[in-house]
């Protein structure tokens, strides 16, 4: 945690694998990017999301 001005900042990462050798796991692959990218993630390359709080 890191404190600017007085403000606490903290950083989120997701780093995760998950399998898409199927279309039912590719589905759920999606599915799962797609929550990430609603609650506020950013992507960094492919499987490393990252959320910064305050």
């Amino acid at each position: 945690m890191e404190i600017y001005g007085g403000i606490k900042t903290v950083w989120i990462i997701v780093l995760f694998d998950l399998p898409t050798d199927t279309r039912a796991a590719r589905r759920q692959y999606t599915l799962f990017r797609k929550a990430l990218l609603n609650d506020s993630f950013t992507m960094m390359q492919y499987s490393v999301y990252m959320r910064h709080c305050a």
